[in-house]
């Protein structure tokens, strides 16, 4: 929501979970409510509707805990809004938030690993408003070109999400401070990928400074591939081929 300008205002929420009288379950239950609690109190956004949906599973089975949280939000102008894609060759291509070593949980493991384990990212909440209050300042400033939060499939996958809608490559060069797994794919909390027009750089800089934002410079957008430090070098053609067949 804030990658597209709006503040947040009310949610509404549908939980869905085994039998609540399998501990695991009861448990998983319990602390989402905690979670979604303190969440909307530090947000100032309250639960006006929801549903807990429970005994889903299958021969005596339980899903993977399944909260689903929909919330509504306010643009206060309709002309400063914001979108996902990259628009514009050599725009500035920024992460807000920092990356680091955590794979727990993530799409990566299950996907390539076949393994769902691990300890989830995890979440300073304080840090997290912060960072979506920042994406909201520098919209409604006109500073940003493209907003995208970072979350499922981690940095790679968004990335090439922001290059397959808009229709062009980009350059990018990450630190290697981390595993190349944990940059790529890890799905570290509270990290939004954005792209500036150049001449707005000091003034994106110096915004960002004086909220104590972790921050990094990534790339450019550029050409028609997805470059990623020497680990990735993929058309978009080829991209979004694989998108559209696994999507």
């Amino acid at each position: 929501m804030c990658c597209k300008g709006a503040v947040p205002k009310a949610v509404t929420d549908c939980l869905n979970f085994g039998a609540p009288e399998n501990s695991d379950s009861y448990w998983q239950l319990k602390q989402s409510i905690k979670g979604l609690s303190e969440a909307c109190k530090l947000f100032d956004t309250p639960v006006i509707s929801g549903n807990v949906s429970l005994y889903n599973e299958n021969a005596g089975i339980p899903i993977d805990p399944t909260p689903v949280v929909g919330m509504i939000g306010v643009i206060n102008d309709c002309q400063n809004t914001c979108s996902l894609e990259f628009k514009n060759e050599n725009d500035l291509i920024f992460l807000l938030g920092e990356s680091k070593d955590e794979l727990g949980g993530s799409e990566y493991l299950e996907i390539i690993h076949k393994q769902k384990r691990g300890i989830p990212p995890a979440l300073d909440i304080t840090m997290e408003k912060k960072i979506q209050f920042l994406c909201i300042k520098l919209i409604e400033g006109g500073l940003l070109v493209s907003a995208h939060d970072c979350s499922i499939g981690g940095l790679a996958v968004n990335l090439a999400e922001s290059c397959i809608s808009g229709n062009i490559g980009a350059e990018i060069e990450l630190s290697e401070k981390i595993r190349s797994d944990c940059n790529l794919f890890g799905e570290t909390q509270s990290r939004i990928i954005v792209s500036i027009n150049p001449i707005d750089y000091d003034r994106f800089i110096n915004i960002i400074l004086k909220e104590a934002i972790p921050f990094q410079r990534i790339g450019t957008v550029k050409g028609n591939r997805l470059k990623i430090n020497q680990w990735i070098n993929v058309s978009l053609k080829d991209i979004e081929k694989a998108w559209r067949r696994n999507g």
